[in-house]
């Protein structure tokens, strides 16, 4: 099933009609979500509003996005690292020692 992201509105009144006492079979079908997609937004956005909900999905992609650079950069600068010594052995000949 394909993946869809609800706006914060949605979470939160999903959360705010749990807290209410609403069923949560009734809840799940309403929302059209599975029971661990509500807990984890339970256990993620408990206690929040709207505005801090899609403030908080907004720094956990930004952080994501930020990791895999991250990443990227760490692999450039093993490759740079690597094409650099290799460079400096070729200089000064095989009395180089890495």
């Amino acid at each position: 099933m394909a993946r869809k992201r609800l706006p914060a509105e949605v979470v939160v009144d999903a959360l705010t009609k749990a807290a209410n006492g609403m069923p949560l079979v009734d809840l799940l079908d309403e929302f059209g979500i599975s029971e661990l997609t509500f807990r984890r937004w339970k256990a993620q956005f408990s206690g929040l509003n709207a505005g801090q909900v899609r403030e908080t999905v907004l720094l956990v992609e930004e952080n994501a996005r930020l990791r895999k650079r991250i990443v990227e950069l760490s692999v450039e600068r093993c490759a740079l690292n690597g094409a650099f010594l290799e460079k400096l052995s070729r200089k000064r000949g095989s009395a180089f020692i890495h």
